[in-house]
């Protein structure tokens, strides 16, 4: 038989093991009595305990960050709770700002410090807990990446006796500002035209990043190798720019292919887009699948350092874009 008991510590017990022992069991067993052995176990009480976080990363190189504590008393009222925290330790030349602050934990305690920063003062009532933050500023030069931030271990006088609780760990998160360059692909016809009709292929060119996407002078931000059999087109034209600066021109080439390229210096703005239309012509009944024998891909050369270059194809999207005259 197995008995499970939950039990809670008062509120204002002092830190420390506590070793909890019952009698010996006892029991009648076919008319004879019985002495099992006692139990026993350990209740460990610890009296501080804290966590941090980064509340707002990632962030990139030279943004400021911020660095959130809190301070756990779960047993009677603490007095002189204090801590240090290596920023430099983590990443050389990370360092606090807007210190020292006073009265964070408690009445007379206070936070201090710029590459290394500490907490002495603090003081909590049984079972009081405490929240504060602190500005970190990220250096301009820091690669992106995951940095580990542990401070040393908490300590603190609970009834008269000094205490030491856990060290507080948190990984600050890097990122380094790149755009990310997208392109879908449709048509305006829902897939299917009468056969002397036309329809216009349809891409759209985005940036998803979190910086700008920017093209030097003659060099190509777009390109789309459409179908040849059975299909003429129109000259490409640019629709719905936004976040545009500088100029791009789209022409067709030989081999019916769409290339968008930079005049001048050109800069597609973070969340920034343009539309590349080209009217469809059949000459026959069949389907036509654009890209044919070839790519749609936007900086088809790598031109532009991505966050993520497998965003830059409509292969896939634009596979399905296919239209059935009759």
């Amino acid at each position: 038989m197995h008995v499970q008991r939950h039990a809670a510590s008062p509120p204002a017990a002092v830190a420390g093991n506590y070793t909890n022992t019952t009698s010996n069991v006892t029991a009648t067993v076919l008319t004879e009595s019985v002495t099992g052995n006692p139990a026993s176990n350990v209740l460990e009480v610890a009296a501080l305990t804290f966590s941090k976080s980064f509340t707002n990363d990632p962030v990139a190189p030279g943004a400021t960050v911020n660095l959130q504590f809190v301070i756990n008393n779960a047993s009677s009222a603490s007095s002189a709770i204090a801590f240090t925290d290596d920023l430099d330790a983590t990443l050389s030349g990370l360092v606090a700002t807007g210190l020292p602050v006073s009265d964070v934990c408690g009445a007379g305690s206070q936070i201090s410090g710029t590459s290394s920063i500490t907490l002495t003062g603090g003081n909590l009532a049984a079972g009081a807990s405490c929240t504060f933050n602190v500005t970190l500023q990220v250096p301009a030069g820091a690669a992106g990446g995951e940095y580990r931030n542990t401070t040393g271990a908490i300590t603190g006088t609970v009834g008269g006796s000094p205490v030491t609780g856990n060290a507080a760990v948190d990984n600050l998160l890097i990122a380094i500002p790149a755009p990310d360059l997208t392109v879908s692909k449709t048509n305006t016809v829902g897939g299917a035209a009468v056969l002397g009709n036309t329809w216009v292929w349809r891409s759209t060119i985005s940036n998803g990043g979190n910086a700008p996407a920017i093209f030097a002078d003659g060099q190509t931000i777009y390109a789309d190798t459409m179908p040849s059999i059975d299909v003429s087109y129109g000259a490409p034209s640019i629709g719905s720019a936004s976040g545009i600066t500088g100029a791009i021109n789209c022409a067709l080439s030989v081999g019916n292919v769409i290339l968008c390229t930079a005049s001048g210096a050109v800069s597609i703005a973070v969340s920034g887009s343009f539309r590349v239309d080209v009217t469809a012509t059949p000459t026959a009944a069949g389907t036509f699948t654009n890209p044919t024998g070839g790519l749609a891909r936007v900086d088809p050369n790598n031109n532009v350092a991505e966050s993520n270059e497998s965003t830059t194809t409509a292969t896939a999207i634009a596979s399905s874009s296919r239209l059935c005259p009759t």
